[in-house]
């Protein structure tokens, strides 16, 4: 819990002498690790978001391509996408990127 006292002045609460701001923030708490949060904070295409929620279940990308009804040249594709748009040049860059968007920016994004 973060207890800090507002700006005074006009710019936030007109008329208000005085204030305090209460934020409150668990760390425990993680949100749900979804494709279209993940395409939201890697800017990511439907298709290359799906693929990086997938290795970040674990999945092998062959295995990904069956269970999806897609071929693995087409899943190599949005690899290719979500290594464009991240700068990341290896599964495990990706990964990492992704992980540590969830972890900055994932309390931010809906549910």
């Amino acid at each position: 819990m973060l207890v800090a006292p507002l700006p005074t002045g006009d710019q936030i609460l007109p008329g208000a002498r005085r204030g305090v701001l209460f934020a409150l923030h668990d760390p425990s708490h993680h949100p749900a690790t979804t494709a279209e949060n993940l395409a939201h904070l890697l800017d990511l295409p439907k298709g290359a978001a799906n693929v990086v929620k997938a290795l970040l279940d674990g999945s092998d990308l062959k295995d990904y391509a069956a269970a999806s009804g897609i071929s693995i040249h087409t899943v190599r594709f949005h690899l290719k996408t979500a290594f464009a748009r991240t700068g990341a040049h290896s599964q495990a860059e990706l990964v990492r990127a992704a992980l540590s968007a969830l972890a900055d920016l994932g309390s931010y994004i809906s549910k």
